[in-house]
């Protein structure tokens, strides 16, 4: 049973509603789940992007998010447009699992969330490290990925 100062809002998004996943489990959970298909198959017609800019946020809300790169992008920008927390979960192929192939790397923004090296110097000289997503991810901060640079 839902606790009542939890209230879950779940954005679910696909081209069709064959893309649609895991409604029915949310629902189950206590979750409100807007949904939205780009040829209007089920729900609104659009993208859970679209939902979710038009939906009332609380600034105390966590957004949690999952799905290709472009709308983790769109949601980090509505999350600190909105001056809200928002984890992201990145999908980048990743070759070896361990960090070593440095196959799946994500440019962040913080100079000390992502130094590998044991010299301070270096994150002075490059305010841009990276972070393995096999290894240090997949779940980011939204405002430590240098969006620019994914």
């Amino acid at each position: 049973m839902q606790d009542a100062r939890c209230k879950i809002n779940v954005f679910i998004g696909g081209k069709t509603k064959n893309d649609i996943l895991c409604k029915e489990d949310f629902k189950k959970i206590g979750a409100k789940v807007h949904i939205a298909t780009e040829d209007g198959s089920m729900g609104k017609k659009g993208t859970c992007v679209d939902l979710l800019s038009a939906f009332s946020l609380q600034p105390s809300a966590f957004i949690f998010a999952c799905g290709p790169q472009g709308m983790l992008k769109a949601v980090a920008d509505i999350a600190r447009d909105k001056n809200m927390a928002c984890q992201v979960s990145l999908d980048k192929r990743m070759a070896c699992g361990t960090g070593t192939c440095l196959g799946c790397v994500v440019k962040v923004r913080s100079s000390e969330f992502g130094v590998r090296s044991s010299n301070p110097q270096s994150a002075i000289r490059n305010p841009q490290s990276y972070k393995c997503v096999c290894t240090d991810g997949p779940v980011f901060d939204s405002e430590d990925i240098n969006w620019k640079m994914i």
